[in-house]
């Protein structure tokens, strides 16, 4: 292996691990919350439920990151690569700025459209089916957690509130939110694998089931190591949502990461976790939920990075060509 695919390897582990410490935190903070049991062994879970959701279902997704969006062949060059992991590290460390839940797979795939479009390689109409997905995902699920706040959440407090058996009520619910949890590790691994490795497996540095197995164990190594202080800040912001909530969001979202994962869509988790909770927001409080700056700000970055993300990997990949040949000069 030579210096070039090291290193291409090395930043791939890198966006993994990001992407894994977040997913993890965020899908394990509703059982930390309700104090179901103690955090390491909620990293645990989460991380092994990752590893295995990436390794199992990952592939379909990694496909289409590698050689669907753009036709085979384009990630074989090593600019095509570097400028890749660039521009996605890149918006991965402005989203860290802004504090804004930017979506990764977005970045990755917008990026891989950028130089689809520098190469005249891009698979028009395969990117235009997932956008169509980008645009109805977040809609469905806003639409399911507006519903569920106005008609079903209240309906279900009561009745359990009916019970008197109050011990096994609670026994029920912290099992039902730690098997969420765990359920959404293991989707959000079916879909963000690709994320990080799919370049890799492009790149024919590692096949594909080495990939996921790679894209897997750096996901599930992140959240190990990072996820521990992530999952306490996440978990105050749970106990406003309600462990109930957000457990049924969890299940919701899951599903549709697994059911894109199968047809080999990427989606963002971030995105189907950020309009479950407005949907939520605004059965609460109707149009004042528009007043909140927060979501004024998320919905402006998922306007404007789009495009943005397609500029940046343009012009990066103009700038890493036209300094191949003014250093080809010297040599």
């Amino acid at each position: 292996m030579n210096i070039e695919n090291i290193l291409i390897f090395c930043l791939a582990c890198i966006l993994a691990a990001s992407i894994g410490t977040s997913n993890i935190s965020v899908a394990m903070s509703p059982s930390y919350s309700a104090r179901v049991t103690r955090r390491k062994y909620l990293i645990i879970l989460g991380s092994a439920a990752i590893f295995l959701g990436a390794y199992f279902l990952g592939s379909n997704v990694l496909k289409t990151i590698s050689k669907g969006i753009v036709y085979e062949g384009t990630f074989v060059s090593k600019i095509n690569s570097f400028t890749f992991y660039i521009n996605s590290i890149l918006f991965l460390i402005l989203a860290n700025s802004f504090h804004v839940p930017i979506s990764t797979t977005e970045i990755v795939v917008l990026s891989v459209v950028g130089i689809g479009i520098y190469e005249k390689t891009l698979n028009t109409e395969k990117f235009l089916q997932i956008a169509l997905w980008w645009v109805a995902t977040p809609f469905v699920i806003f639409v399911i957690a507006y519903i569920f706040e106005r008609l079903i959440y209240l309906k279900i407090v009561d009745l359990l509130s009916k019970i008197r058996e109050n011990t096994k009520i609670v026994f029920t619910l912290k099992t039902f939110t730690v098997a969420m949890g765990v359920y959404f590790s293991f989707s959000a691994g079916t879909n963000n694998a690709a994320n990080s490795f799919g370049i890799v497996s492009a790149y024919k540095i590692t096949g594909i089931k080495e990939s996921l197995f790679f894209a897997g164990l750096f996901m599930a190594l992140g959240g190990l190591i990072f996820s521990k202080n992530i999952m306490k800040t996440v978990g105050t912001k749970i106990t406003n949502l309600g462990i109930l909530r957000a457990a049924f969001l969890q299940f919701v979202e899951g599903t549709f990461l697994i059911i894109a994962s199968i047809l080999g869509i990427p989606v963002s988790v971030n995105q189907t976790i950020t309009s479950g909770m407005v949907g939520i927001e605004f059965a609460r409080k109707g149009k004042k939920a528009i007043e909140n700056k927060f979501i004024i700000t998320i919905i402006l970055f998922w306007t404007i990075v789009p495009a943005l993300s397609v500029i940046t990997s343009i012009t990066i990949r103009k700038i890493l060509e036209n300094l191949k040949y003014f250093l080809m000069q010297f040599t």
